[in-house]
């Protein structure tokens, strides 16, 4: 895996690589990007692009960050200036909720869409976890039907409480979903996995 510094939309941002073949954006959940054994296990077939949502890990927080919407139209500014055609899209947790926003709006460079426990649509009838209101740990324990798999250390507690913010900045309000979403979900025209 290598890391790098790159200015995208006026946010310096941390994108970790590795592999080859056909480009994988993963984009991560609320704790953050610290590259995982999974992420090896998609590199031996897929060329893994990891960045650092702004306002997470070692990316900065740019003034014009405000909410979900904002990181969509972020990534696919990155898509953009990395000049990426034929993309697979991966989303975890509120990064799921960040491709679907993605998607919706351009999915023109995009060549699969896969959403792993992402919020951002209310389904009625379905009950609900506040992760606001839960320890980080059995927050994890719930998302999972069995082990929950290992996660990749975050650095330092710094780095925790900058990705608990920006979680919250991004999800608060109103609560872990967008009411725009679902009426233009059908804009996605992809082959989709929703996990």
């Amino acid at each position: 895996m290598q890391s790098e510094t790159l200015g995208i939309a006026g946010c310096e941002t941390l994108l970790r690589r590795a592999g080859s073949g056909a480009p994988l954006l993963v984009l991560h959940g609320e704790y953050g990007g610290a590259w995982a054994p999974w992420h090896d296990r998609l590199a031996q077939r897929f060329q893994v692009l990891a960045p650092d949502h702004p306002g997470f890990g070692a990316s900065a927080t740019p003034d014009w960050l405000d909410n979900i919407q904002d990181l969509a139209l972020f990534h696919l500014c990155l898509l953009e200036q990395l000049g990426l055609r034929g993309v697979h899209l991966l989303g975890c947790g509120l990064g799921g909720w960040v491709a679907a926003e993605l998607a919706m709006r351009d999915h023109s460079r995009l060549a699969t869409l896969t959403l792993s426990n992402a919020p951002g649509v209310r389904v009625k009838g379905a009950g609900g976890l506040d992760p606001f209101m839960l320890p980080p740990e059995e927050e994890r324990r719930a998302c999972f039907h069995g082990p929950v798999p290992a996660m990749a250390a975050v650095e330092d507690d710094d780095t925790q409480l900058k990705n608990r913010f920006a979680y919250a900045r991004m999800a608060w309000a109103p609560r872990l979903f967008d009411p725009h979403l679902e009426k233009w979900l059908h804009r996605v025209r992809l082959p989709t996995l929703v996990l």
